[in-house]
């Protein structure tokens, strides 16, 4: 999280990274708990980590997105990480792939 360069954004309504910097809306991190912080950035930063933002390909890019939210965020969720409220989690999605997903 330290390497990625970081940016204010008040045209999205959370955050989000490209695989060098996060975007996030500071209104929404100010509402979030440090517990709730931590957890946020960790997600994004899981993003960058699975490659997320090269392996999208032809996919729709906002089904791209959520399933790789709902594959991040049990990992998360899982090593009790919080997460922001209205956080995509399903446990039918537990241990499988961004593209089984």
């Amino acid at each position: 999280a330290l390497g990625f360069m970081y940016d204010e954004c008040t045209e999205i309504k959370t955050g989000d990274i490209d695989g060098k910097t996060m975007r996030y809306n500071p209104e929404f991190v100010k509402g979030l708990t440090l517990q709730k912080c931590k957890g946020f950035i960790a997600h994004e930063v899981l993003h960058v980590a699975f490659l997320h933002h090269t392996r999208r390909n032809g996919r729709n890019p906002r089904k791209w997105n959520r399933a790789c939210d709902y594959a991040i965020n049990q990992i998360l969720i899982d090593a009790n990480f919080e997460l922001p409220d209205g956080k995509l989690l399903n446990a039918a999605y537990q241990g499988m792939s961004d593209e089984k997903i």
